[in-house]
């Protein structure tokens, strides 16, 4: 019986493990989308800027 017990709570382990897993996996493609936004946002903001630099230069 002993037995039966621990190998239904070594069950109950992976399934906690594998709703962990998928979890992080999850949240690990969220911040690597975020983290695309930001890069992209960092690019335009760099494109931005140095069109107000041309602009300067030209007055």
């Amino acid at each position: 019986m002993n037995a039966g017990v621990e190998a239904t709570g070594a069950g109950e382990g992976s399934t906690l493990v594998a709703q962990e897993v998928r979890e992080l996996v999850q949240r690990s493609a969220e911040a690597a989308k975020l983290r695309e936004l930001i890069s992209q946002c960092t690019v335009d903001a760099k494109s931005e800027g140095a069109g107000a630099l041309r602009n300067l230069r030209r007055k």
